[in-house]
């Protein structure tokens, strides 16, 4: 009888971790869907990055965020990165998942969305090679909206050789959602 027990208790914990394991792996691929970066370069020649929308629109309006982590020189022309942490984030010791992504050691799993404020204007991208490029100079493809943002800043959906010349219907309406 004990070894029927021992079995029946080592199947019912095999159910359990697979169960969980099955859980685990689809909310994680849900959140995966949509890897979001947000990205404003500041007056103070700062450049701040964000996973999350609400420090993104803050540090905009001119709030340094709380939390963060800094890369004194760490950007193009010596500029310092500034990433933006929540309070979950800012407990991490280790690595932070939208800082790899940005650094190119996570590839994006799912669809992604980018956003950039730099000089007065508002970028909008579908990859963060784009995004990448776009930090540095002018993007070459673009459909731009004057006076679509939020404060009337010029919306530039950027585009790359496989999206040029084609709609931007699906950009403007995903930038749409996303500050609604």
């Amino acid at each position: 009888m004990p070894n029927k027990f021992i079995q029946v208790a080592a199947l019912a914990l095999t159910l359990t971790g697979l169960t969980a394991c099955v859980t685990q792996d689809s909310t994680s691929s849900s959140a995966a869907l949509e890897t979001q970066l947000f990205e404003v370069h500041h007056d103070n020649g700062r450049i701040y990055v964000f996973d999350n929308q609400e420090l993104y629109l803050q540090t905009a309006e001119g709030r340094t965020p709380l939390y963060h982590r800094t890369r004194i020189g760490g950007g193009p022309d010596g500029q310092t990165m500034v990433f933006g942490l929540n309070s979950a984030q800012s407990q991490k010791t280790g690595d932070i998942d939208f800082i790899q992504i940005f650094d190119g050691e996570v590839e994006v799993s799912g669809n992604f969305y980018g956003e950039m404020r730099r000089d007065g204007r508002i970028y909008v991208f579908e990859r963060l090679e784009d995004m990448h490029a776009t930090r540095t100079s002018n993007p070459l493809y673009y459909v731009n909206q004057i006076g679509a943002g939020p404060d009337g800043q010029t919306v530039f959906y950027v585009q790359n050789n496989d999206t040029s010349g084609k709609p931007a219907d699906h950009m403007i309406e995903k930038f749409k959602a996303v500050n609604e």
